[in-house]
């Protein structure tokens, strides 16, 4: 019996949109450092915590994907 292929995990929303606000807060700290000002430090503060959120939920889908994907198939002792 084939096995039909697991879809690829959809990532979420927020993952993606914590990852834009983390690139977007990194290129301000970059200009407002290079402007000579240290309103770049909480810039740099805010990316790390949109990274870290990227990354949580990037990873808790790929958790939650791949504890679908094996409860799905059926062991080898229920076949039998």
């Amino acid at each position: 019996m084939p096995s039909t292929p697991t879809p690829a995990p959809r990532t979420p929303r927020v993952a993606v949109l914590a990852a834009v606000v983390a690139v977007l807060a990194l290129v301000a700290a970059v200009i407002a450092f290079v402007d000579g000002s240290w309103l770049g430090i909480p810039f740099v503060l805010l990316a790390a915590v949109d990274g870290n959120i990227a990354w949580f939920y990037l990873h808790r889908a790929r958790r939650d994907a791949g504890s679908r994907s094996s409860s799905a198939t059926p062991s080898a002792e229920n076949a039998a």
